[in-house]
């Protein structure tokens, strides 16, 4: 993910109030934004958010549907040491 992210309406249960994606990927005949577009900030450090877009970075694929806590475990086994 790259760091501008935009806020879209979710499209399934259990997404909470908003989706954050790339902003590339926008597609408007998909997407609906939640907001005006004024917040185009990174995802919060420590959020699932921030650790899907450290493992999009990486080039580590994940479930969808993965906690925080595995998420997190996917990183620690693949950042490059020193990080």
């Amino acid at each position: 993910m790259s760091e501008n992210v935009i806020k879209v309406m979710p499209w399934g249960e259990g997404q909470g109030d908003f989706v954050l994606i790339d902003a590339d990927s926008f597609d408007e005949n998909i997407h609906t934004r939640y907001d005006d577009g004024s917040d185009q900030g990174a995802p919060k450090e420590g959020t699932a958010a921030f650790l899907r877009a450290k493992l999009d970075e990486l080039g580590v694929s994940y479930k969808a549907g993965a906690s925080k806590a595995d998420l997190q475990a996917l990183i620690d086994q693949n950042q490059p040491a020193g990080e």
